[in-house]
């Protein structure tokens, strides 16, 4: 299954923490939203997320949704559901 760049990106870096100086950090890992959809519009900032679930990163909804022999990639992606999920945060670097 491929997975757009933008969202292999947000997940990767989600386990880092961004420096803003030499001697402050900001973690990012928590307040995430979360959607299991495929909405065309979600990567715009002006995108209505109010909806969506808050959750901490790492995250992984195949899990959540448990597993099925009819699972959307079968055994190669281990009866799970599989889909397409959007995350998004807001982050503040003007502190």
């Amino acid at each position: 299954m491929k997975y757009p760049l933008g969202i292999l990106l947000i997940l990767v870096s989600s386990f880092f923490s961004v420096s803003l100086s030499a001697s402050e950090k900001m973690l990012i890992n928590s307040g995430w939203l979360f959607s299991l959809s495929d909405d065309k519009a979600a990567f715009q900032p002006e995108f209505d997320d109010h909806s969506w679930r808050i959750l901490d990163l790492p995250h992984d909804w195949a899990f959540e949704n448990g597993y099925s022999e009819d699972g959307a990639q079968q055994d190669r992606g281990g009866y799970a559901s599989g889909g397409i999920g959007w995350y998004r945060k807001s982050l503040d670097f003007t502190a």
